[in-house]
């Protein structure tokens, strides 16, 4: 079957998603392509194309055993629709292809030879140079058409204007009664840089923190240190979700703890 989709993240806000229920193969191997990096991340040092992640996060994220997660990526690499490698506090995925199937939607590639007959999967090109001019081709493009995906996700990571409602994931109370805008694209962000932590968990958690104390509420210049530091206090807990529904945490007990912030 020829042709591609592009597929919003917002699918994780369906509730046709969100089933308490262990995933199987197809839907891991969907997810793999939502968590993936659609830029150049130079704070974490994770390319495009590439997912920085752990088996223990993998196996409670999908509610497998740990041998099922890695027998599953093993599978996977087996049939070149990925390649990992270890790193720092986990394991670095690298999907095969990825600048072919995530692209600029005025110009699909269709891949030829070997690819036809794997249509299943994204699979590797071993032609350097003409994986280094795709990507400066499709850079000058993407500078000049905002419209295809890559584009709409860079605009969501820029609060400098407000952002389409799809583009959204929820608004922080400001203490100027303004809403600041997390995007889709921030969260994607923060699961990067603190993979222990159910960021989209937290950050609701954020937003009832604020209702239950608005003489709390933030700057439009602080909302975003307040968040990095909840974050990454979180993180050094070592806090890992444990499913996709949780129970709701004490919020009295975080008051103290994040008062100072901002």
């Amino acid at each position: 079957m020829a042709g591609f989709i592009c597929l919003h993240r917002q699918i994780y806000n369906s509730s046709i998603w969100n089933v308490d229920t262990p995933f199987d193969e197809r839907s891991a191997w969907v997810d793999l392509l939502l968590l993936t990096n659609y830029k150049d991340n130079n704070i974490t040092g994770v390319k495009r194309g590439q997912i920085k992640t752990s088996v223990r996060f993998l196996a409670q994220r999908w509610q497998w055993g740990k041998d099922r997660v890695t027998n599953f990526l093993n599978a996977l690499e087996r049939e070149n629709m990925i390649t990992k490698e270890s790193a720092k506090s986990g394991t670095l995925i690298n999907i095969v292809n990825y600048n072919i199937y995530q692209q600029n939607n005025d110009n699909p590639q269709t891949p030829t030879g070997h690819q036809q007959g794997h249509q299943q999967g994204q699979y590797k090109d071993t032609n350097k140079d003409k994986y280094k001019k795709e990507k400066k081709e499709k850079k000058e493009k993407n500078n000049n058409n905002p419209s295809d995906c890559s584009s709409e996700l860079s605009q969501a990571q820029s609060q400098q204007a407000p952002l389409p409602p799809e583009q959204v994931f929820i608004t922080l109370p400001l203490n100027d009664g303004e809403e600041y805008q997390v995007s889709w694209a921030q969260v994607k962000e923060y699961a990067e840089l603190f993979p222990a932590v159910d960021i989209e968990y937290h950050i609701r958690l954020m937003r009832k923190w604020f209702e239950d104390n608005p003489k709390k509420k933030k700057t439009s210049r602080g909302i975003r240190r307040f968040m990095t530091t909840w974050l990454s206090r979180e993180q050094d807990k070592g806090h890992r979700k444990g499913g996709r529904n949780e129970q709701a945490q004490d919020l009295n007990a975080l008051i103290a703890k994040y008062d100072g912030v901002g």
